[in-house]
């Protein structure tokens, strides 16, 4: 029992990364109250459905959209997983992280006609709708659920980023690996339960780093590589961190020059390990995505992304994905102003996939 969905494992962490930030303390007590939401659906669960869930076979490898936090995953994975054969996670699976006694359908739908009558907004996406069904990425729900097993840990506690990175998505020994792949098998089994055996889609940009665990686990899986221009990635991600992160999620004050550092190394890191780990995908198992191209036919890239990768059903989930096609042009990105220093920043880190992508320079 590793004290998931716990106030112990709240209060551990926070020893562990050497207490929060005292402008934190109200965040903090939300964290709190989750926690102790959330311990009634955990016993339920680990009471009478872990036996079950762990029985629970995965008969199909999972597809996997991979690719650095704002590279356009979020927006990929929605279209494809409109198409009603998939198994994913979803907004409601964030709320509700342990399977609750009571009836999900009652409780979803009765909780969208709240969110629906009160217009509640997404605080990540520009104030986008909430919609329930929408899907989400692994790393997110099991920091949602208060799991011991998310690399959103370096988030929640950012002076010590790198450590959880390290522990998370890189593994500097077989013991963290090891945990961490049977963490997530159960965490695949119990959404395989939950969605009655369909194939999972799954989006979770920490994976681009973990392409090797997860070929482990499934030899057979299939991946959606997605890429997006350097540095509307990085002030997209820095955005993020300000308008979001740094607002409802992390418990720790940075700087602005350590939140840089931050966002600059990660992403390195986490590109450069899936350029060693793309050769262990097996030859027709992996099609890459260029954010521009998709944005522009995002139906004939599906249609690529379906033939390459050898998956039915494109034809009969037209309909829906034109439907979230639709649904999506309410998006608004940001703008951003891109000062000279930053961009040479930038260009210093990263240059090797601005070149290598073929992305212009951008000069002071």
């Amino acid at each position: 029992m590793n004290n998931s969905g716990s106030v112990f494992l709240l209060l551990r962490m926070i020893r562990k990364n050497g207490g929060i930030s005292p402008s934190r303390y109200g965040l903090l007590l939300l964290y709190m109250l989750k926690a102790l939401l959330l311990f009634p659906g955990m016993c339920w669960e680990r009471l009478f459905l872990s036996k079950k869930i762990s029985s629970t076979p995965i008969s199909h490898s999972p597809v996997f959209v991979i690719g650095h936090y704002r590279s356009g995953t979020t927006f990929l994975h929605k279209v494809l997983a409109s198409d009603q054969q998939w198994g994913r996670i979803t907004t409601f699976d964030f709320l509700f992280p342990f399977i609750p006694p009571l009836p999900g359908k009652w409780v979803k739908t009765t909780l969208q006609r709240i969110i629906d009558l009160f217009r509640v907004k997404h605080m990540h996406f520009n104030h986008y709708p909430i919609d329930l069904d929408d899907p989400l990425e692994e790393d997110m729900i099991t920091i949602g659920s208060l799991s011991p097993s998310s690399a959103f840990w370096g988030e929640v506690f950012p002076k010590n980023a790198r450590e959880y990175f390290e522990e998370q998505i890189f593994f500097r020994n077989d013991a963290e690996k090891n945990h961490w792949q049977d963490s997530y098998l159960y965490f695949l089994k119990k959404l395989t339960f939950r969605n009655k055996g369909k194939r999972l889609l799954l989006k979770n940009p920490p994976n681009t780093g973990r392409v090797g665990a997860i070929l482990e686990l499934f030899p057979d899986a299939r991946f959606v590589y997605i890429y997006r221009n350097p540095y509307q990635v990085f002030f997209s991600t820095r955005s993020l961190w300000e308008r979001t992160l740094e607002k409802y999620y992390t418990l720790q004050i940075i700087t602005e020059r350590e939140r840089e550092e931050i966002i600059l190394e990660l992403y390195l890191k986490l590109m450069m390990q899936f350029e060693e780990d793309r050769s262990l995908i097996p030859e027709g198992n992996l099609v890459e995505v260029r954010y521009e191209t998709f944005e522009a036919n995002p139906y004939e890239e599906a249609k690529r992304i379906y033939s390459t990768l050898r998956l039915p059903g494109l034809s009969d989930a037209k309909t829906d994905i034109l439907k979230r096609l639709e649904k999506e042009k309410s998006y608004q990105k940001y703008s951003y102003v891109y000062p000279g220093e930053t961009l040479d920043r930038v260009y210093q880190h990263w240059g090797y996939f601005i070149d290598k992508w073929n992305y212009q320079r951008l000069d002071q």
